[in-house]
């Protein structure tokens, strides 16, 4: 008997950062310019040095409680034209009092985007692959401004659901003659669409659908070590927030080559919860060792006893 088995591991990676700015008295001033960098392991849509939008509050009070626009409601355009991170349309330099806290935004050609001072960015109805795209940078309040660049600290949006194979058995003789294809590969009840802000996820939307592949991938005995077989961009969210549980399928055949013969299956497994920037890898494991040996173990059953007699004729 061929085994075949699926292993759910879960990526453990929680990541949490914060942009701190505070104006610091200066003789002269000194022109605003940014710096920006990602978080961790990044999910595909990393930052690409082109463009970010980033809004801009002044408080002079220090604490938020006064804050105003410092460089007009809508949120500017940041690149590189100056040869370093800058505005696009104008110059802005540090104030001697007060703070400026600044949220930004990747990629600048987002849509559906709001912002306020007490929730910061929102961007609503993003799906999967806008997901794989979205980072957000927000601040904090709290610490003395040392330079005069903005380190802009993005966090992706999205998560990364990665299916791997590996074989168990390729240094073992017995395995010669044996192949495995893995057919397809789904997850049910998947949220298509959600609102998300740096704080998270929310008013997940859209009727729950699946996701998957429908792509042969044949594993031969001799393959050795594991290598990623599909990539899903999804939203991130609970196992069950659809309300039913996501459900894993893997639809497989495994073929014995020597004596054509071969058995094509499913296996199911639940899902876990998919988590903000975050890639969760499922690893599939297999074995082509050969089974145990057919062995009998015969009985026999009791003669009968008929009392009616019969008559034989001749």
């Amino acid at each position: 008997m061929k085994k075949f088995m699926i292993i759910a591991v879960g990526a453990a990676l929680a990541l949490t950062a914060c942009v701190n700015n505070e104006m610091v008295d200066d003789a002269a001033p000194k022109e605003l310019s940014f710096k920006s960098f990602n978080l961790g392991e990044s999910t595909r849509g990393d930052f690409k040095g082109s463009e970010f939008m980033v809004y801009a509050k002044f408080t002079n009070a220090g604490d938020g409680s006064d804050y105003v626009d410092y460089w007009g409601a809508a949120a500017q355009l940041i690149n590189k034209d100056k040869g370093y991170w800058a505005t696009a349309t104008g110059i802005y330099y540090w104030p001697k009092a007060g703070k400026i806290s600044f949220w930004g935004y990747y990629p600048a050609t987002q849509g559906d985007v709001t912002f306020d001072t007490t929730n910061g960015v929102m961007v609503a109805d993003v799906d999967a692959d806008e997901a794989a795209e979205l980072m957000l940078a927000d601040p904090t309040k709290s610490a003395f401004k040392t330079g005069n660049d903005v380190p802009m600290v993005f966090k992706h949006a999205g998560a990364q659901v990665i299916f791997r194979f590996a074989n168990a058995d390729y240094k073992v003789a017995t395995n010669e003659g044996f192949d495995l294809t893995i057919n397809s590969v789904s997850i049910s009840e998947v949220m298509p669409k959600a609102n998300y802000q740096w704080s998270g996820w929310s008013n997940w939307s859209g009727a729950a659908t699946a996701i998957g592949e429908v792509a042969n991938k044949v594993i031969t005995n001799t393959t050795i070590g594991s290598e990623d077989i599909y990539t899903f961009n999804v939203v991130p969210q609970a196992v069950d927030q659809s309300g039913n549980p996501k459900k894993i399928t893997i639809a497989y055949t495994v073929k014995d080559k020597n004596a054509n013969y071969s058995y094509t299956g499913t296996a199911t497994l639940d899902a876990t919860d998919w988590n903000v920037n975050t890639k969760h890898y499922y690893n599939v494991t297999f074995t082509f060792t050969v089974g145990a040996e057919i062995k009998f173990a015969p009985t026999t059953d009791d003669w009968s006893t008929e009392d009616e007699g019969y008559n034989v004729v001749g």
